[in-house]
């Protein structure tokens, strides 16, 4: 974990950004004091509506960037809005999945912070990987609640038409 940072009451902040010229799909950031949260919403096919476009906690977003094709304009109002507004020290959660079984490995895993969605993931070949970390970065101070379903496969049997 990287230096810690409170992030608590950290003012709210909003942006929208379009995917296509038409404007018929779009990205609506939700920035609040748990992290970044991006919905999507596609109207540019028949089965159109808002998704869950993505998580990521403040640390994420300093380390690795923006997701969704964020504009390099919103990008640099997100930055300096946590800049200007985040404190030193704070609390950190580190979150992950170690594999430790033989024939099994992670296949899915959802999980929620707080009754908030923060990742929801495929994993394609988790032997591959040992180690999966779900969550890493700033928490408010207080008691918490962390919710998951974690779904294995054998080892052998990790693709989609394959049977659990």
């Amino acid at each position: 974990m990287s230096d810690l940072f409170d992030y608590s009451g950290i003012p709210e902040f909003e942006e929208k950004w379009y995917l296509t010229e038409k404007e018929d799909h779009w990205i609506e950031l939700e920035l609040d004091e748990s992290g970044l949260t991006y919905k999507g919403c596609d109207w540019s096919i028949q089965s159109g509506g808002y998704y869950m476009a993505g998580f990521q906690t403040f640390d994420e977003f300093f380390k690795n960037g923006p997701i969704n094709k964020m504009p390099k304009e919103i990008v640099t109002k997100v930055r300096m809005h946590l800049e200007v507004h985040r404190r030193t020290g704070g609390a950190g959660l580190l979150l992950k999945h170690i594999n430790e079984l033989d024939d099994l490995v992670l296949w899915r895993a959802f999980i929620n912070l707080d009754e908030k969605t923060i990742k929801i993931t495929t994993i394609e070949q988790m032997g591959a990987t040992p180690e999966m970390t779900f969550y890493d970065g700033a928490i408010l101070p207080g008691e918490h609640t962390i919710s998951f379903i974690l779904i294995f496969k054998e080892r052998e049997k990790i693709k989609e038409s394959d049977q659990m």
